[in-house]
């Protein structure tokens, strides 16, 4: 058998169901099964000083237009899921202050409920965020992303974007992120382009193969 190799990916038409990628439909399943709470990605960040919150929404909320798996949800059909893009400019900051904030207890609860609650993957936004007002000039900054839409290696991409639109705003020189060659749903259109039909069985003709003979470990139980 020929070794199997990957196209390059490349933008194309979307079907009116866009299809999960594979890492998509496992968490979508798990979530179904039992829940998907523990794949929650949180971070949980003090901010000291003076506070634009108007600008603090203003530039998350252009993270999530700007990449639509964070605003993805996923739908049904006779057992099938398959995803659909939310409209942009919905997504809104999370804000509450209270002065039992500052007891520290009565805080890591707070902070411990927001992490935990669990995301509706038919309707929500894959990132929440909460800002905690402690008293004046300190705040805690509480986020939370499912992982189906995002991943460690994302989180650098969401922070330096962040930190460029705020400053950006901050400024009053509005910052202009590059044009994204692909959304992730292009992603998962081509990933299941090559994985399926006739080159799908080249995969796993190549594996059967190159496997064929290796003896399974036989650890101790």
């Amino acid at each position: 058998a020929r070794v199997p190799h990957l196209s390059i990916p490349v933008v194309q038409e979307r079907p009116a169901k866009v299809p999960l990628s594979f890492s998509q439909e496992r968490l979508w399943f798990i979530d179904r099964l039992q829940g998907s709470t523990n794949y929650h990605i949180s971070g949980v960040l003090s901010l000291r000083g003076p506070l634009d919150i108007s600008f603090l929404e203003r530039s998350l909320g252009n993270i999530v237009d700007r990449h639509e798996v964070l605003r993805t949800v996923v739908f049904e059909d006779d057992g099938i899921g398959y995803q659909q893009v939310l409209p942009g400019g919905k997504w809104s900051l999370g804000y509450s202050s209270s002065p039992e904030f500052s007891g520290k207890a009565y805080l890591e609860e707070h902070i411990g409920l927001l992490i935990g609650r669990p995301f509706d993957l038919s309707r929500d936004s894959m990132l929440r965020v909460d800002l905690l007002e402690i008293g004046p000039e300190d705040y805690v900054l509480v986020f939370v992303m499912h992982h189906i839409a995002s991943d460690g290696w994302s989180m650098n991409v969401l922070i330096r974007e962040f930190v460029s639109l705020y400053q950006g705003y901050l400024s009053g020189k509005e910052t202009v992120l590059p044009v994204l060659p692909m959304q992730y749903a292009d992603y998962s259109l081509w990933q299941r382009g090559q994985f399926s039909g006739p080159e799908m069985d080249i995969h796993l003709d190549y594996w059967k193969n190159h496997l064929k003979g290796v003896v399974p470990l036989d650890l101790p139980t």
